[in-house]
């Protein structure tokens, strides 16, 4: 998988099938399964906006109101389930949300300079842990309130 020089987003065997799988944008590009159900699709980041694609049809996008940090990435919310994960690039604030582009409760999180979602501890729940550029780091059980 790669983007071509108009930022399409391609894809290609070593037969020489090749397959566009993006329209050309601008920005970060994450390729994967967000919705859970089996469909792949992009995740576009650029400047404040988060896009969506699924068979190269625009599904949905989203202002999140500040410049985005790199690319988003595909987190497991719950067992089962999908989201999306994004950071913002000055005020270090993290957004998760669902396969539909939605933030779950309690967003966004202090914090977004470092993190990481998951079952971290192994008790069958998924934390999320960020961390800031000073260094200070805070974990929470995701779906609950932040401290």
């Amino acid at each position: 998988m790669w983007t071509d020089s108009s930022g399409a987003v391609r894809s290609g065997t070593i037969d020489g099938e090749l397959k566009e799988l993006g329209r050309a944008a601008v920005g970060n590009v994450t390729y994967g399964n967000v919705d859970g159900a089996g469909g792949d699709g992009i995740l576009y980041t650029s400047g404040d906006s988060l896009v969506f694609e699924s068979a190269a049809t625009t599904s949905w996008a989203r202002s999140i109101g500040c410049t985005l940090d790199g690319a988003a990435r595909i987190v497991t919310i719950a067992k089962g389930h999908s989201g999306i994960a994004v950071a913002c690039a000055g005020d270090e604030r993290l957004w998760i949300m669902d396969a539909s582009g939605m933030a779950l409760p309690g967003m966004p999180l202090a914090g977004g300079k470092y993190y990481a979602v998951g079952d971290i501890n192994k008790d069958g729940s998924v934390e999320v842990v960020t961390g800031n550029a000073n260094g200070a780091f805070s974990a929470i059980v995701l779906g609950t309130p932040a401290p």
